[in-house]
């Protein structure tokens, strides 16, 4: 059995959580329940939750939606002493526990998932090394406070995060880099993460990138990493920042989030990241700002043709910016039939207001045939922001739109047999009976 309760649920007084309690005579109410997830619990009078916890649940989401909530030190413990048999645990919202209460999590021999990273809790040194006890754990989402004695020796963390799969830390660089030195491997980790919340400089976040790749083999999948400082990236390329990741070779994932200054990235740094990761199926860029965007660090079309000879596998992909402003003739622009891409997202077109959008819709259309794009098309969908377009539609919009329409027309040729050169080139009627004389 599933449970989920929705953010409007309905509000239960007082006095009826006391009957069910006394109607239940400390058995669970709902013995056979497996998945639990409450979005809006009070953790200050939990007595609710208490009634609806069974040694049964194997997955537990709790979250609350008002910063009023204050810390109750006792809930972790409730949890604990509850839920034997808990697989997967994820607390988010403003659920505020101190991080000593963090000391019963051992209670949870079987767990196997920790999400804790999205709300209240964050874990100093001594909740740490209870984490590190937890010998089933494999997927780990942590946000982290160390004293800053505590970052001038190596933290003793032993072999407890040896055989995590699943990794993502948020917190200051030198407490994620404190953590990531206390082990000298990851030899199982398939994803890994980093939110940098503050960093002394550019400097420190490259360093620790360069201990992360250290620590990290070859079975990892996906990368996250976001980077919250307001740093000026664009001093930097992108094959700067990320070059030592690039040896790791089977990478299908990667999100990397700048805040606000995206590094320079141009058709070279794309081209190298399309070779080393041959194998990407997502690939996602994000930046707020991309007004400082410098010339010489634009991608434009040739890099995204790298990415469609090098990255057969890849689904999805979001930039941040695309130069189009000196757009290749689409004849110079080679068929590439990349099958997988289906979602292409750019958050800013440079040169969109001078672009050919029929020129581009041909281009995108020889390297990614298969972008999502619309089935039919009504007038409405021209001139009406409220039906297929959420926001006023750009170029790269009006370019899906006759993209749907070149797609239509492929589908026709091969419904109908018709040949693709005698379509476009049909014969005159005054050509049927030979040159006029």
């Amino acid at each position: 059995m599933e449970l989920t309760s929705p953010l409007q649920s309905i509000k239960l007084p007082r006095i009826a959580w006391d009957l069910l309690e006394m109607r239940s005579a400390g058995n669970p109410l709902l013995p056979c329940l497996h998945t639990l997830h409450l979005l809006d619990v009070d953790p200050e009078d939990p007595v609710g939750v208490m009634l609806l916890l069974s040694p049964s649940i194997r997955h537990l989401v709790l979250g609350a939606t008002r910063r009023e909530h204050a810390a109750n030190p006792a809930f972790i413990m409730m949890i604990t002493s509850s839920l034997p048999n808990l697989l997967t645990l994820r607390i988010h919202g403003y659920i505020y526990v101190p991080p000593r209460s963090l000391i019963h999590l051992p209670h949870l021999s079987q767990l196997h998932s920790l999400n804790i990273a999205f709300g209240g809790i964050v874990a100093d040194y001594d909740a740490l090394q209870v984490i590190t006890r937890l010998r089933s754990l494999k997927c780990l989402t942590l946000a982290v406070a160390l004293e800053p004695h505590q970052l001038t020796r190596p933290l003793a963390l032993g072999t407890g995060f040896l055989g995590l799969e699943h990794l993502h830390l948020h917190g200051d660089i030198q407490e994620i880099r404190a953590i990531l030195l206390a082990c000298e491997q990851y030899p199982r980790m398939q994803s890994f993460g980093l939110v940098i919340v503050s960093a002394l400089s550019v400097e420190t976040i490259l360093d620790t990138f360069a201990i992360a790749r250290d620590k990290l083999t070859d079975t990892a999948a996906n990368l996250q990493l976001r980077i919250l400082p307001d740093f000026d990236f664009s001093l930097y390329s992108f094959v700067d920042i990320f070059e030592p990741f690039f040896s790791l070779h089977k990478v299908n994932s990667f999100l990397v989030d700048f805040g606000k200054y995206f590094p320079r990235m141009n058709d070279h740094d794309m081209s190298r990241l399309a070779t080393a990761w041959p194998t990407l199926t997502t690939l996602t860029f994000l930046c707020e700002e991309t007004q400082g965007a410098r010339p010489d660090g634009l991608l434009t079309i040739h890099g995204l043709a790298e990415l469609a000879r090098r990255c057969p596998l890849l689904e999805y992909l979001a930039l941040p910016i695309l130069d189009v402003e000196n757009l290749p003739s689409p004849s110079n622009v080679p068929r590439l039939k990349h099958e997988a891409l289906s979602e292409l997202e750019v958050f800013e077109l440079r040169g969109e207001e001078t672009v050919d959008v029929a020129s581009l819709a041909v281009v995108l259309d020889r390297l990614f045939p298969n972008l999502e794009r619309p089935t039919s098309l009504k007038t409405e969908d021209f001139t009406q922001h409220n039906g297929m377009f959420s926001r006023p539609p750009g170029a790269l919009d009006y370019a899906k739109l006759l993209m749907g329409a070149i797609a239509a027309n492929r589908e026709c040729e091969k419904a109908t047999g018709e040949i693709g050169a005698e379509c476009a080139h049909p014969t005159r009627p005054d050509e049927q009976d030979g040159p006029a004389s």
